[in-house]
């Protein structure tokens, strides 16, 4: 009996410590539980029920009184016939018209870190966002979230995906506007609505134009090699800082070569301009290179910026070299290079009124070399390639025809040849002498037929017989100044004769060496001035007294347009 009694006993002690166990156990995993939905609950998601704004920042100029003037400007003789006047000044394309005033956000995907109080990264799935922005506005990326903590955090925007684990960001030089935003917000348990990120630009910008006259340079490339500092990759801290880095040797050898170091870039029109008879620039502009981190130590850092390629018939390869010690690039500032190509080259004008150098012609025809440039207000004016043949002057000798006040002291400031061989007024007895038998030189002149049917600029427009003082202008395609030249006709005049006979045959032309051609202007009642051109200069050919106005001599006609 006792025995029973002892099993009993023990049996109960056996059930109660089963029971108690297992309401241990229970409570154990009830706390576990609990502690579970604690967390959960503390957890606050960031993600599309969260509105993401970005705005980017406006690219700079200089203040507004400086902001035209070039930081640097030069002009060089290429020695190909070519002129450069380089610049580089900051750039007021596309800025907003204030600091306040934010950009269009640039298109392309974004990512978001998330930094604690302390300024430490968080590291995790659950610790960064990324999206796309599109039409302006932001999207996530499929299951993408962040999880935090009630807390105070500071939450990282750019463009760039070289963020490592210390938060340091990692910007390479092909990198396209590279761009970071921060801003610190308090989390609540009740979590937040959205977060707005301020972009700026971690890079300089730099574009390059190119102006040519009378032709778009579009066959030119931007040419551009940066020295070591800009080459190498930019370090910058979590709220856009740069770093001052020590490249590393494997860095210099990965990086510092010729074929990472060198940047080609097409050029493209700035409006879309049309062959005109007035000398126009045209430009073209490159899209913009990007300096990163160019606040940081850069001292003896360079780089050079130019352009290479075909124009006016010759080739250009010339760039500049920038030293940021002596010419700073800002972070955030926006910069132009420009340069300006003018041409030694004959001009030329075609059949249609228009004007360009020989290389440029295109489809047209040309008719006559550009002596003298035409402007908004002033017609130009152009010697025909070909002569009209040999006639004199008039066949009845002896007696003054041009009605005007100049003489043999001031002929070369007779511009009136137009007037002389089309106009009635300007001749004796109100004969004009383009249709008048009397006068041969004028009528040859005035019937002269280019080889092509002139169109638009040139219907109507009429040759003649070029005044002393028009003719020249002639001068000038050998490089002589002629703004000075005034006074009487026998002035011996010094110039590149052999230049001026090829800007007419290089275009199919005829030249006229040691030839004396007529000038509508009179010094005497029976001579007439009559210019030959020789190797040496030029000269009146025979020096007092002019020419016999019954000679026969070479007729080049002219035209104004």
């Amino acid at each position: 009996m006792g025995c029973l009694i002892d099993y009993r006993n023990n049996m109960k002690k056996r059930i109660l410590n089963i029971f108690g166990s297992s309401v241990m156990l229970l409570c154990l995993c009830s706390a576990c539980s609990t502690e579970n939905t604690l967390d959960a609950e503390k957890s606050i998601e960031i993600g599309n029920n969260v509105q993401i704004n970005l705005s980017e920042e406006p690219y700079l100029a200089e203040k507004p009184a400086t902001r035209a003037t070039a930081m640097w400007n030069k002009t060089i003789d290429l020695g190909n016939n070519m002129i450069c006047e380089i610049a580089l000044r900051p750039d007021t394309t596309n800025l907003s018209p204030n600091k306040a005033t934010r950009a269009a956000m640039s298109e392309g995907h974004y990512n978001i870190f998330v930094f604690d109080a302390s300024g430490h990264k968080l590291t995790g799935a659950d610790k960064s966002l990324s999206g796309t922005v599109t039409n302006g506005k932001f999207i996530l990326d499929v299951n993408k979230y962040i999880l935090l903590e009630q807390g105070t955090y500071t939450f990282v925007c750019t463009n760039m995906d070289n963020m490592d684990d210390n938060g340091q960001l990692i910007v390479e030089r092909k990198a396209e506007n590279p761009m970071l935003g921060y801003v610190t917000q308090y989390i609540s348990g009740s979590g937040v609505k959205e977060i707005s990120f301020s972009m700026k630009h971690l890079a300089a910008r730099i574009r390059t134009e190119v102006t040519s006259y009378t032709v778009y340079a579009t066959n030119l490339k931007a040419h551009h090699d940066l020295g070591n500092y800009f080459a190498l990759p930019q370090y910058f801290d979590y709220k856009g800082n740069p770093i001052d880095h020590t490249a590393t040797a494997s860095e210099i050898s990965q990086y510092n070569i010729g074929s990472y170091r060198e940047i080609e870039m097409p050029l493209k029109k700035i409006g879309d301009q049309k062959f005109s008879s007035i000398v126009k620039p045209f430009k073209v502009t490159s899209d913009y290179m990007y300096f990163a981190g160019t606040s940081a130590n850069t001292a003896a850092a360079w780089f050079d910026l130019g352009a290479k390629g075909p124009l006016y018939g010759g080739f250009v390869n010339h760039a500049m070299d920038i030293y940021d010690n002596s010419y700073p690039i800002r972070m955030n500032h926006s910069y132009v290079c420009t340069f300006k190509f003018r041409t030694k080259r004959p001009l030329y004008l075609y059949q249609d009124g228009t004007v360009g150098y020989l290389a440029d012609k295109a489809d047209r025809t040309p008719v006559a070399v550009v002596v003298k440039e035409k402007t908004e207000t002033e017609d130009g004016m152009a010697a025909a390639l070909k002569g009209a043949g040999e006639q004199p002057w008039t066949v009845i000798n002896g007696v003054w025809y041009n009605k005007s006040s100049y003489s043999s002291s001031n002929t070369y400031s007779d511009m009136l040849g137009y007037q002389y061989t089309w106009e009635a007024a300007y001749t004796k007895d109100n004969i004009v002498k383009a249709t008048s038998n009397n006068f041969p030189a004028f009528k040859a002149a005035a019937e002269y037929n280019p080889g092509v049917t002139v169109t638009d600029g040139l219907v109507g427009r009429k040759w003649f017989l070029p005044s002393l003082g028009q003719f020249k202008y002639l001068y000038t395609l050998g490089g002589t100044d002629v703004s000075t030249l005034n006074g009487t006709y026998s002035t011996h005049i010094n110039t590149n004769v052999v230049i001026i006979m090829q800007a007419f045959t290089d275009a199919g032309g005829e030249a006229f060496y040691n030839i004396g051609c007529w000038t509508s202007s009179e010094i005497t009642p029976g001579h007439c001035p009559v210019i030959r051109f020789f190797s040496n200069g030029i000269s009146n050919g025979i020096s007092y007294g002019g020419v016999p106005k019954t000679t026969k001599n070479h007729i080049r006609p002219f035209i104004l347009f």
